[in-house]
């Protein structure tokens, strides 16, 4: 499974308010900023070399952890986001554009 991912969880603290930082200028992204959501925040064992990390965590009780990446994986493409535990991140539009264009993305026949 962690190779199909890139990564895998490994812990978390309590749900709260923390924000995401977008790193990376990406179809995925697209039309998304720094925003702030109240979710759980996770803590992440990820393979750096084999994935694109798109957006991180700005939480203060947690290192420097991604929040969204993409990685291809044999003919299809993947992309991991870390949130969406509690009914106020599918409330947060930036939250919803992210996986709009996360399905958009890995459903294209044109993906770069």
């Amino acid at each position: 499974m962690r190779d199909l991912v890139g990564g895998h969880f490994g812990g978390h603290p309590d749900p709260s308010e923390f924000g995401v930082v977008v790193d990376a200028d990406h179809l995925v992204t697209e039309g998304v900023t720094e925003f702030c959501v109240f979710d759980e925040a996770y803590k992440l064992e990820w393979d750096d070399e084999k994935v694109t990390v798109l957006a991180h965590l700005d939480h203060p009780e947690l290192d420097d952890y991604p929040a969204l990446w993409v990685k291809s994986y044999g003919d299809g493409a993947v992309c991991y986001c870390s949130l969406g535990h509690t009914p106020e991140a599918f409330e947060n539009e930036s939250f919803r554009t992210l996986l709009r264009n996360a399905v958009r993305w890995a459903s294209a026949d044109n993906r770069p």
